[in-house]
Order: structure tokens, then C-alpha cells, then sequence
């Protein structure tokens, strides 16, 4: 047997329970009493069990034994529960389903009867049955008692049987409750990935982001959502609906970089500049600039065209200032570094600055910031509290923890800046090109030049671009 099935067996074994051999009195035949009935039972139960024992597992007199145990006492746990495994153990799944079906109809409100159905249902490849069934225990256990085994369960097996309709109803149902447990809280996410990556079909994945997209907590998990369903609306072919999609994860949440950036490599790939200069005409006037202004910006970079797209992003900024209102910290943080990046450093500063004193906790920005007048040499004692700042909101940041090592190496404080530089390359999730030329740098002034060239040359290798690096090196500094 597979290790489905022998899953599926253990569960019938754990499902029967330990109780005694009889739940309720059995119908007696005519002329026969019921102690006589018992006994039969009880008789061949025992021959079951010493044959088992005798002829291993698979023994065919054995599995005649539990059958006539359970027809003789049809409401006994223990036959029930062995005569169905070893049912099962000889693919006999008809029989087995028949003899728990017969089980439900006796006992209709017992969830764990149903459960052991679904099990052996979806052991034996019948999907839809194993759905009924486990629906059936969902609705005798109540939604409040809903075990999250049977519900999962049960999308599993609509799923399976293409069910999608039914399945997606339930996972919309159980979504919108708020004190699910993880297991149930992230199936949508599941499922859909598993339709697009693995079963390579991603229309059926739709109806699934659909009630990601209807449940969605926050406007920015709404957005996500969106931007997922138009990438699946996009690999089904239907580019149109994907991009609608894109926009409207904007609607939901405007600076959501992912759909702006999707949108922008859609007129890139159709090499429509005109379309983006249409799109940066309309920023000034739109009645929400900083989505338009942030697919022109990711637009004009992708067409290498960094001063239009910084401009782009002052035009959003501006347009949405005038209504009296201040852009989200993550705008003003993609706007600050696409100036500082075209080296529109004064106005960068100011933007940054602006920043911060409306959104006073944006430790992000202030980190810039201080790094981007580290970098300038300049302003080093604001840098020195900006830079402290952001670390109080997250001192275990290393990029955080770098600025702060390159602010003190800018004022000389070697060894604050080697100690922290040191402990920065010891917090990031991978080994960091900056970080290491930095530490380099900071040696080779102290004195300790193998050790700096050492971590030169590390840098080099991780971060072959890195203005200078080579140059230090080549120089034997």
C-alpha cells in the first residue's frame, strides 16, 4: 500500500477508539438470543485476531473473521474498525466504504463515522465522496466545533474532484472568520500556488485569489492580492484583465511599488513611450497622483530615463501636497532615493527631511538620511542623531548599524565605527559588499592593512561594481 493509505488506515484504527466491543445491543435473529449474538462476535473477533497474529497481516481468513464480527454486531467499534483496514489493506475499497456507509446510516449525526468515510473515500481516489462525507461531519460537529482537520479536508477533496465552486464558497466562509488558526488562514494562498506552480493551471487559481482578495484584512494585503491576481490573469493569457487588476491594487493601496512596477514593464515591453508620456502629463492633474506618478517613474527607469523619473515622482509629490495632505513614508523614501541617486542630494535632503517631521517615526528615511550625508561628508553630527534615532526603532538592523559605523568613521571615531561595522556584518542575512569594503576601510586607517586588504578583496568578490574598491586594492592601501 502507499503511505497515504497506510495514513489513511491508522486514522480508521484512531477513529474507532479504545471503547468496548459493543456500543448498543445487536438486532437478534429469530430463535437467537442476544447473549448468543454477542458471543458470535465476540467468537470470531478473537478468531480474527489469533489468525492475524498466526498469518500476519493481509490474512484473508482473518479479514473473513472481522467482516462476520461486524455483520453479526454491526455497532461494535473494534470489528468495525478492522474489518475496514483490512478491507483496505486488500484494496477492497467498495466494500470497505459500503460498510461505513451502512455505519452513517445508522448513526447519521456521528462526525467521527463521517470522518472515517472521508478518510477511506479519499484513500480509495473518490474525491467527491470524501468531500460529502467530511461536509457531513463539518455540519454534525457545528461551525463552531469545526474540527480544521475536516475542513481543510474537505477543500482538499472539492478541490480535487474540480469542485472549485464549492471549494472556494468554503474557503470564502471560513476566511472571513477572524480567529482562524494558521493552517486555515494561509490555504487561499495555498491552493493558488499550487494551481499556477504546480498543476500549471492558473484559471483555476482565480476564483481562489478572488476570496483572498474579498477577505483581505488591510488595504495594503488587498493590494497584494490584486497584484497576484493580475499576474495569474496574465500567465491565463488575459493580459488586459491583469493590468486592471494592477490598477486596482493601487486603487486599494497607491504606493504599492510591485503593481506599479508590474504596469511599467508592460509599456516597456510594448516600447510604448508614448503612453508614458501621456501618464506623466496627467500626474499634475490626476485626482490620485501618486499611483500615475509612481508608474511613470518606474516606467522611465526601465527606459533608462532616471532624471524623468525622479521628476515624475516630484510632479506626484507636488499634485498630492496641494490638496493639504502629506504622501505615505514609503513614497517619500522611493522619491528621496531616486533623487539622492541622481546626485539631486539638496533636494533630496529636503524631501527626506520633510519626511521625518510629518511622519516622525520613519526610521527608514531617517537611516537614509544619514547615510546619504555620510556618504557627502557633511552635516555629520545631524547624521550622527539620525542615524541613532533609526536604531532605537530597530537596533538590530544592519544597514541600520552600518550607517551608524560609517557616521562615526566620517568623524574619526575608528573604533566605535570598526565595533560597529563589525557587528553589522554579523547581523546581515548574508555577507554584504558595503559593509565589508567599509570595515576594510576603517582598518587600513587603523593601522592594520593586511587585515583591510583581506576585506577588500572579500568585498571585491561579492561586490565587483563598488565605486573604488578595485583602486584601493591596485594601490596596496
Amino acid at each position: 500500500m502507499t503511505a497515504a493509505k497506510l495514513i489513511a488506515c491508522a486514522l480508521i484504527v484512531l477513529s474507532a477508539g479504545c471503547g468496548s466491543l459493543r456500543a448498543s445491543p445487536p438486532a437478534c435473529p429469530p430463535g437467537v438470543t442476544e447473549d448468543g449474538v454477542f458471543s458470535a462476535a465476540l467468537s470470531r473477533y478473537a478468531q480474527g485476531l489469533l489468525l492475524q497474529t498466526d498469518e500476519g497481516a493481509g490474512s484473508a481468513a482473518a479479514r473473513d473473521a472481522f467482516r462476520d464480527a461486524h455483520r453479526l454486531d454491526p455497532d461494535a467499534g473494534p470489528p468495525l474498525a478492522l474489518a475496514v483496514l483490512n478491507l483496505m489493506e486488500a484494496e477492497c475499497f467498495d466494500e470497505a466504504l459500503a460498510i461505513l456507509e451502512a455505519r452513517c446510516a445508522r448513526h447519521p449525526d456521528s462526525a467521527e463515522t463521517w470522518t472515517m468515510l472521508g478518510r477511506v473515500a479519499e484513500t480509495a481516489g473518490k474525491p467527491l465522496r470524501a468531500a460529502q462525507a467530511f461536509a457531513r461531519a463539518r455540519i454534525s460537529l457545528g461551525d463552531e466545533a469545526t474540527d480544521t482537520d475536516i475542513v481543510l479536508a474537505e477543500i482538499r477533496n472539492r478541490f480535487k474532484a474540480e469542485d472549485d465552486r464549492t471549494a472556494a464558497r468554503l474557503l470564502r466562509r471560513f476566511a472571513a472568520n477572524t480567529n482562524l488558526p494558521p493552517d486555515l488562514v494561509h490555504t487561499p494562498l495555498l491552493w493558488a500556488r499550487h494551481f499556477v506552480l504546480d498543476a500549471k493551471t492558473p484559471e483555476r487559481a482565480l476564483p481562489v485569489i478572488a476570496t483572498m482578495i474579498e477577505t483581505a484584512a488591510t488595504p495594503a494585503s488587498k493590494a497584494a492580492a490584486l497584484t497576484f491576481y493580475g499576474d495569474v490573469q496574465i500567465l491565463a493569457g488575459a493580459t488586459n484583465r491583469g493590468i486592471r487588476a494592477y490598477w486596482q491594487a493601487l486603487e486599494s493601496d497607491p504606493v504599492h511599488l510591485s503593481a506599479a512596477q508590474r504596469i511599467a514593464s508592460d509599456l516597456r515591453r510594448r516600447s510604448d513611450t508614448n503612453a508614458v508620456v501621456r501618464l506623466a502629463a496627467r500626474i499634475s492633474k490626476d485626482r490620485h497622483p501618486l499611483p500615475t506618478a509612481l508608474v511613470t517613474a518606474a516606467a522611465w527607469t526601465l527606459f533608462d530615463r532616471p532624471e524623468d523619473a525622479a521628476d515624475a515622482l516630484l510632479a506626484g509629490h507636488a499634485a498630492f501636497t496641494r490638496t493639504g495632505a502629506h504622501p505615505p513614508e514609503s513614497y517619500y523614501l522611493t522619491l528621496g532615493a531616486a533623487l539622492d541617486e541622481r546626485d539631486r542630494d539638496d533636494r533630496a535632503a529636503a524631501i527626506f527631511s520633510e519626511a521625518i517631521s510629518v511622519h516622525t517615526n520613519a526610521h527608514a528615511v531617517m537611516n537614509h538620511l544619514a547615510y546619504m550625508w555620510a556618504v557627502n561628508n557633511e552635516r555629520l553630527d545631524e547624521a550622527l542623531a539620525l542615524a541613532e534615532r533609526a536604531l532605537n526603532h530597530e537596533p538590530r538592523n544592519h544597514a541600520y548599524l552600518d550607517t551608524l559605523g560609517w557616521v562615526y568613521y566620517r568623524l574619526g571615531r575608528l573604533r566605535d565605527a570598526l565595533t560597529q561595522l563589525l557587528l553589522a556584518a554579523r547581523l546581515a542575512p548574508q555577507e554584504d559588499g558595503v559593509i565589508l569594503d567599509h570595515i576594510g576601510d576603517v582598518l587600513h586607517d587603523l593601522g592594520r592593512r593586511e587585515e583591510a586588504v583581506a576585506f577588500w578583496r572579500r568585498a571585491l568578490a561579492l561586490s565587483p561594481d563598488l565605486p573604488g574598491l578595485a583602486g584601493k586594492l591596485d594601490a596596496g592601501r
